[in-house]
């Protein structure tokens, strides 16, 4: 049967449409990191909205002209976005029964829970950064742990809860050769005698960076943070 040229344009058209609708199509954005926590406010402003919490959603837009208001002892701002929520929440979220009640990361729908992810990614990248690679307290540093809404974590290029820590010039040799002959016991035993500095971290791979051999630290805790 001979196919028309119209009907294998018409094919070719509906297989990359289906490709597209089977295969996540990613995309590379470059923002300057001053823009970054405008973003994160914008996300979590809008995931906020989803679950319920309009009282805080209005915080993250609003905390400039709430903190001027506070300096001016001016608190009619509480109440009024108090009323906000009650009216948004009378209006949207009938299903909610008490006035704390709000639905969690997994339910918000409508791009909610993938706002949530992009923005709890964003924030880990900029805690890291702020604290020089290594890790710390807060919720900022936890990153997204396990997956919600439709799509997956997005990736920032560059960025890893790893920090290299180089070994001593006395050893970098012989713990090269260790390797090579897959003796890892012999090289983690050297990097116990010989780098007793190593910060407390999740997990501990030997490895190099550049031409240098050293250990890579998930997550490493500074010794004021322990």
């Amino acid at each position: 049967m001979k196919i028309s040229k119209a009907q294998v344009r018409k094919n070719l058209k509906e297989a990359d449409k289906d490709y597209k609708k089977k295969v996540a199509q990613k995309v590379t954005i470059t923002f300057e990191e001053g823009q970054l926590p405008i973003m994160i406010r914008a996300l979590e402003a809008f995931s906020r909205m989803r679950s319920g919490q309009i009282t805080m959603a209005l915080d993250e837009v609003y905390a400039d002209k709430q903190t001027a208001l506070f300096k001016d002892k001016d608190y009619y701002h509480i109440d009024s976005n108090k009323d906000i929520e009650k009216l948004i929440r009378k209006t949207y979220f009938k299903d909610l029964k008490y006035d704390n009640e709000s639905f969690g990361v997994g339910q918000l729908g409508y791009g909610g829970d993938d706002a949530f992810t992009i923005s709890k990614t964003l924030r880990q990248y900029m805690a890291y950064q702020r604290n020089d690679g290594y890790a710390g307290f807060g919720v900022d540093f936890d990153g997204v742990i396990g997956k919600y809404g439709e799509y997956e974590k997005p990736e920032i290029h560059g960025f890893d809860t790893r920090k290299f820590f180089k070994a001593p010039k006395s050893i970098q040799k012989k713990l090269e050769d260790l390797i090579e002959i897959g003796n890892s016991t012999g090289a983690y035993d050297l990097i116990d005698k010989k780098m007793k500095s190593l910060p407390r971290g999740d997990r501990y791979e030997i490895g190099f960076s550049g031409d240098d051999w050293g250990v890579w630290v998930t997550a490493p805790r500074k010794k004021e943070e322990i």
